[in-house]
């Protein structure tokens, strides 16, 4: 994970609004043993670089629209507070 956050780091502005998804939480929910990072490393690693976190199934449309719909609002409030400063 680090080298991906390390390169989006290194091309974009400091202010980016970067979110962390996990996809295919329904497998996951099925079966545990799927899961290939664990929720916590994931939630950690996303606070830890100050990133948004949010895991998703885009088959059974968990949590798909609340992704969006959070990410669209800090990107929001970062610009507020630019246009502010």
């Amino acid at each position: 994970m680090q080298n991906w956050f390390n390169e989006v780091k290194e091309h974009t502005e400091p202010e980016i609004v970067i979110m962390l998804v996990g996809n295919k939480l329904d497998l996951c929910e099925k079966n545990p043993n799927r899961r290939k990072i664990s929720f916590e490393l994931a939630s950690n690693f996303a606070n830890k670089h100050n990133m948004l976190f949010m895991e998703t199934s885009a088959i059974e449309d968990i949590n798909v629209r609340d992704c969006f719909e959070q990410l669209v609002q800090e990107i929001y409030n970062v610009q507020s507070q630019q246009e502010l400063a």
